[in-house]
Formats: structure tokens, sequence, C-alpha cells
């Protein structure tokens, strides 16, 4: 870290907070000086360094100096803040986590470990505590001695309740010691998460939200709770995992925050109600504020969602839920909770559930099917894990389930349809079928193929050896407006090796209603076969009419 900072002559921190004192005890830095937006730090010192008022910035010279920002919270705050100052990211100014890669301090110590790889949705823990071991799979997570002792205790609070490898991913006490500045170790399996929230349809979302509550009743008969806004729940091996540790805190210390105790509920319920509204307001409140609680003052954005009659409803809950936690009785608190939530099921249409199993169960396969099922099974191995990209066309990919669930570790099917994720979850689960998985994902949007506020990592979490591309240039070309060689970039970064994908060369005139074909006589087979063969070698090629063809081909 010292070699990056050679060139320049000075050091500027922006951020008085507690990550200073970790960053200088980790790393031999000559710090200038810190700098914080916050008038009350001004003239103080912080570990020996004087704060000042940022304004100082603007007599230095950009070309001599580098600023760290400090400050997770406020890192894009003050990165634009600086920008209209007129310094460069990446030439005068850095994230801390962007410069000080994972781990890298304790490198000399224990090289064993560090492969300075983060994993995205370790978000509590994700600036500078992970080290990841993928060799002997495995994470570990290391706590500042200041917090040593309370994170024992929730260890051994969720080791009794037995929420290990059930509620939450596995985890020991590491045995590896003295990694300086930890105080505590913990070794936690390493699994990379089929999907998160953002990618579940409603169903998956309210049996995902049940599970959560059933932890937060079991976490509250030790007066523990999750304070997370954005927990990272996921989906692994058919089972709703909460990956985050760190996440799990002692209800008192919870009620000393402005942190919300669960989701908030446009980050949270696809089916939009309000439920985890009651935490933020009631269980906080109801320490902090015992006397000025008024029953009759609701928040807005809950009415907004419920009729005359469910407001009164909600108003007699929320009183019975603020009565349990003035008790201390949360676990009860969260029970009332859970059973007025489950009365806001989705209802699933079951004539869709109807048509679509019974395609699941005995499927009409075309000439094309069987085509790719040949390929697929001419690739297949026990560890695969297969993309399909079909979003346009499900009844295709409902075809080709029956046929592959019993050769394939994971299929993968991505569609935009929440109503079609519902029919196939409710048929999957109905039908103990597990290594098929419908996730909500927005394709090609932006820099990458991603679910909603995570495109950066989608390609990287489901990356996987086979892609199935069915149907999906035609759309993406004229309702997407992508180039071949876009296409192609972006298919060659979610698989390892195989593509499996159809072309016709035919614009298809009736689906595509209102395009002119005189501006894409770039649609050729031949123009394709340009953009293709930058990432893929041709496999297999197999005609299926004059002008439709499906290839198997192999990333070079």
């Amino acid at each position: 870290m010292n070699e990056f900072f050679s060139k320049y002559k000075k050091i500027i921190i922006f951020g008085a907070g507690p990550i200073v004192d970790k960053l200088l005890d980790s790393v031999n830095l000559q710090i200038q000086y810190i700098i914080d937006n916050d008038p009350r730090k001004w003239g103080k010192k912080l570990s020996g360094i004087k704060i000042f008022n940022p304004d100082v910035l603007k007599t230095e010279d950009k070309n001599e100096l580098v600023i760290i920002i400090t400050s997770f919270f406020y890192d894009e705050e003050i990165r634009n803040q600086l920008s209209e100052m007129g310094f460069k990211r990446y030439e005068n100014y850095f994230s801390i986590d962007e410069i000080y890669p994972i781990g890298k301090t304790r490198a000399a110590h224990h090289p064993e470990l560090l492969q300075n790889e983060n994993i995205v949705l370790l978000k509590s823990v994700s600036d500078g505590r992970v080290m990841i071991d993928k060799k002997e799979l495995k994470v570990y997570r290391g706590f500042y001695k200041n917090a040593a002792a309370e994170y024992k205790e929730v260890f051994d609070n969720c080791l009794e309740l037995k929420l290990f490898n059930d509620y939450l991913v596995n985890l020991n006490i590491s045995n590896i010691e003295n990694i300086h500045p930890f105080g505590i170790v913990f070794e936690q399996d390493y699994i990379r998460p089929i999907t998160d929230s953002n990618e579940w349809s409603p169903l998956m979302m309210i049996d995902a939200a049940n599970r959560t509550i059933d932890l937060q009743i079991l976490l509250s008969k030790r007066n523990l709770t999750i304070h997370d806004p954005l927990p990272p729940n996921i989906i692994y091996d058919n089972t709703y995992k909460w990956l985050d540790f760190g996440s799990i805190w002692n209800i008192d210390k919870i009620t000393n925050t402005k942190e919300p105790v669960f989701w908030n509920v446009d980050q949270f319920f696809y089916c939009e109600h309000p439920i985890s509204t009651f935490f933020e307001e009631i269980v906080i409140n109801c320490k902090k504020n015992k006397e000025s609680f008024d029953k009759n003052k609701i928040n807005n954005n809950i009415f907004g969602f419920l009729s005359e009659a469910e407001r009164k409803k909600y108003i007699n809950i929320r009183q019975r839920i603020f009565n349990k936690c003035i008790e201390n009785k949360f676990a009860e608190a969260f029970a009332i909770i859970k059973d007025y939530f489950n009365e806001f099921t989705i209802e699933v249409d079951l004539n869709l559930i109807s048509y679509y199993e019974e395609m699941f169960h005995y499927p009409n396969l075309t000439k094309e099917d069987y085509i790719v099922l040949d390929m697929i099974d001419k690739i297949c191995s026990d560890t695969m894990v297969l993309i399909d990209l079909g979003r346009l066309y499900n009844k295709k990919s409902v075809k080709l389930f029956k046929k592959l669930d019993d050769k394939i570790k994971k299929i993968i099917v991505t569609s935009n349809s929440s109503v079609f994720n519902d029919c196939i979850y409710t048929i999957l689960q109905k039908n103990s079928i597990y290594n098929i998985l419908p996730i909500q994902a927005q394709l090609f949007k932006h820099q990458s193929i991603h679910a909603p506020n995570n495109h950066q990592d989608f390609c990287d979490r489901y990356r996987t050896s086979t892609l199935l591309a069915l149907n999906t240039i035609q759309e993406l070309v004229f309702c997407q407006q992508f180039s071949f060689e876009e296409i192609f970039e972006k298919y060659s970064r979610l698989t390892d090796k195989y593509l499996i994908f159809d072309f016709d060369d035919k614009c298809n005139v009736i689906l595509y209603s209102g395009i002119e074909q005189n501006e894409y006589e770039w649609y050729t087979y031949e123009e394709l076969l340009k953009a293709h063969n930058k990432y893929f070698n041709l496999h297999q090629i197999i005609s299926v009419t004059d002008s439709k063809k499906i290839i198997l081909s192999k990333r070079k």
C-alpha cells in the first residue's frame, strides 16, 4: 500500500471516523491532515492528526496530493463534493475499499488465506474485515478487539439456538491466532449465493419473509435482532439462509441507534405491503419514547396501502405489538406481525398454474427442443449449472425443465414476468424439485446483464459452464437495440464454456411490428458470425429451417 502512495507528496484523509484508527493501526502511512464536513470536529485531533474544514483543499496543488475517503455511509456524497471542487476520481481521490484490498495487511503473516476477493453480498463486513480462502472454501471474518466479546456472545447464543446450517450459513470460531488487529476471527463456509432478494418473485418474497420472521422470533429469545435494512438473505440449496452474521445485534444496542430493525418496504416487498415499517416505527421507538408514543399518529407510507377497514385493524395490531415490545416480549410481537402479514399473501392464477403444470409434466417437445436437449446431453456434467435467458419464450423453458431436472445441478431461468415466476415456483415447490430456480432478472440493461441494484455482480455470481440463450437475439437487437458484438460480449461474461443459441436471419415482422427491415440490413448470419467469432468458436451447427439455425459454441 505504501508503494501505491509513493508518487504523492501529501496524503489526506476525508472523514474523521473510527475507521481512521483502524487504517493507521494496519498500515504505516504519513497522513498530512484529516478533513471532515462536521464543524464540531474542526481544530480537534484524531490519532494525533489535526482535523480541518474541507475548504483547505482549495489552496492545495491537485497534482501533489491524494485523498482517501474513509466514510462508507457518506462515500457518494463526498465523491460528489470532491468532484465539484475539481478533483478527479482514481487520480486525486479514492474510496478506502478501492485502494485498501481486503486482508492485504495480514498477507505477510497468513499468505495462504489471502485471495483479495470480496464477496459482494457480505455487506456489513466488506470493509477490510473479510479474508477469503477459496481453496478450502472458507471465509475468515475478523471483529476488532472492542467488539470481540460482544460477537462471541452473539455467536454462543446462535449456537445454542441451533441457527447455523439452518437459518444462518455455517460459522465457527477460527483457531487462527494473532491476526492483527482483530480480537476474534470467525470461520464461515464460503458459498457462492445462487440469488438474492432483488431477484425473487412475490411468492418467493413471502416465503423468505416468513422464514426471516421465524429467525427474528428465535433471536428475540436471546434479546437479539437483525439490524440491517438490506440484509443479504439468500437462497442456497433450496433454503433461505442468512448470510450476514455481522448484522445480528443485541436489541438494546439497536434501540440506541437510528438503524431500522427490519427491511424497508420499498426495498423488500414486491407485493408492496408495509409490514416492515412496524419495526422502524415501533420496535425502536417503544424503547426510546415510551411516553411520547402516539397510537393515532400513523406513517402516511403505511396508510397509502390500506383501506379504511384495514387502517382500523392496523392501528389495533400496532398497539398490540407496541405493548409486547414495552414488556420486552419481542418473540410475541414478531408472532403477531407474522400472523398479520400472512393475511396478505399473493394469489396465483390457478388457471396459469394448471397450464404450466400440464406442460411441465407432459411436455410436447418440438424438433428444436430435441436438438437442444441432445446438445446439452453431450456437454452435460454432474456439476453443470445452466442459465436460460428465454425471457419472452417461457413456454419453451417449461418444456425443457422436466427433461433436464435429473441431469443438471442447477437450472436458473430468467424472466421479467413475476406471474410466470410465481407459477413456476409454485409448481417446483409442489413437486419438490429443487434444482430449478426462476429469477426476476432485468436482462441487458445498463452495463451488464443484471438484477435490480445488483448489476455489477450479476455476471460474477451467475457465470456458469453453459448458457442457453434461445429466442433472445431478435429481442435484444430489435427491442433493446444491441449490436451483435454487444450481445456476444455479454454472453461471454455469463459462461465459462458453452453457449447454445438460435438465430433466424429473417426479421419476424409479426412479433416486431413497425420495424423497417431496411434499417437492419446488417442483421445477417454472416455479420453475426463475425461478432460471434471474437468470443466463441463454433462447435456444432444444426439447421432447423432454411433461415433458422441452432448453434453450440465454446468460449475462446
